[in-house]
């Protein structure tokens, strides 16, 4: 009957439509997967370089293996199950915290006080005091990256971080013997003027 084939026909389309969107959200699931790979493969290629994505919330998406190495954890202890601020020092979150919201007038604090002191004032890399996984203090040189979806809303941050550690300590050995040098300088300046001293003073006294 014209009924039957009617409905028939009505079943087809919405299966039609069902198998079509059902082979969108694949092709999109599979790009998505892909995409994913390519960044993961990409951030794990960069040497030197710990990178951590977060979603807009500070909850930790990925890291790579130098993060990994840096702070001695495993991705799968961290990936969506830790916020960013597990490897901050409380105590200098806790201070930046405070200087943050009484410069802004306003409460900022935990992952908020990293992202917008990462860009206060136009700073873009910020020296932080991290803490690895043993407790070992580790310092780095932050960067912060927004990320952003078609309608430009902000959707996470990659965080871009490289151990200054070593840098500091070369830095601090270099300034100390500087200093020693300065001061064995100084030393000898004062033995120099003591000597010419007593040779005019014996000059003096052989020449009267």
């Amino acid at each position: 009957s014209i009924m039957t084939s009617t409905i028939y026909i009505l079943i087809i389309f919405i299966l039609s439509v069902k198998i079509i969107f059902l082979s969108f959200y694949i092709m999109r699931m599979i790009k998505n997967a892909e995409d994913d790979h390519v960044n993961k493969q990409f951030y794990n290629f960069i040497k030197g370089v710990s990178i951590i994505t977060t979603d807009a919330y500070g909850t930790i998406k990925s890291i790579n293996k130098e993060a990994e190495r840096l702070f001695q954890y495993k991705a799968s202890e961290l990936n969506g199950k830790e916020n960013f601020i597990i490897l901050n020092n409380k105590n200098e979150l806790k201070k930046r915290s405070k200087y943050l919201s009484k410069k802004n007038h306003m409460h900022i604090e935990g992952f908020e006080t990293v992202v917008t002191y990462s860009n206060f004032n136009g700073f873009k890399n910020t020296e932080w005091k991290f803490i690895s996984k043993n407790g070992s203090e580790v310092l780095v040189d932050l960067s912060v990256c927004n990320i952003e979806d078609k309608k430009l809303s902000k959707i996470g941050y990659i965080f871009s971080i490289k151990n200054i550690s070593n840098k500091v300590n070369v830095e601090t050995q270099l300034k100390n013997e500087i200093h020693n040098l300065y001061k064995k300088l100084n030393d000898k300046s004062k033995e120099v003027l003591l000597l010419n001293s007593e040779l005019r003073t014996v000059t003096y006294n052989l020449s009267h």
